[in-house]
């Protein structure tokens, strides 16, 4: 399976070959009440490791991964859903709900 991993630097993904059994996190657009869209699915190793990002696709169209920034050290994602609404979501928050995910404290998809 390929995994997008952000560059530290701010400069891209790396895409990456996984065959070790990954944690998986789908974050949803919450204002949206019904039929709530996909904003991006993360996943990670279990056991720990980088937080990368699994491609997904929209009605038949493959959606690429969420735009990033770096800030102050701290990586954070823009999510937009196809309504207009939009948020983030930084690495320290997607890591710690993968997680609960991966104790069986956290549901595995999640309303942001």
């Amino acid at each position: 399976m390929i995994v997008w991993f952000p560059d530290p630097a701010g400069d891209g993904y790396r895409a990456v070959e996984m065959s070790q059994e990954l944690v998986r996190l789908e974050l949803v657009c919450r204002p949206c009440t019904v039929r709530q869209p996909m904003l991006q699915r993360f996943v990670r190793a279990r056991g720990g490791g980088p937080v990368g990002v699994l491609p997904f696709g929209v009605k038949g169209v493959g959606q690429t991964a969420s735009a990033f920034h770096v800030r102050d050290g701290v990586l954070k994602w823009r999510l937009v859903c196809p309504h207009g609404h939009d948020t983030y979501v930084s690495e320290p928050d997607v890591a710690a709900a993968l997680d609960a995910v991966e104790r069986g404290d956290a549901p595995p998809r999640v309303a942001l």
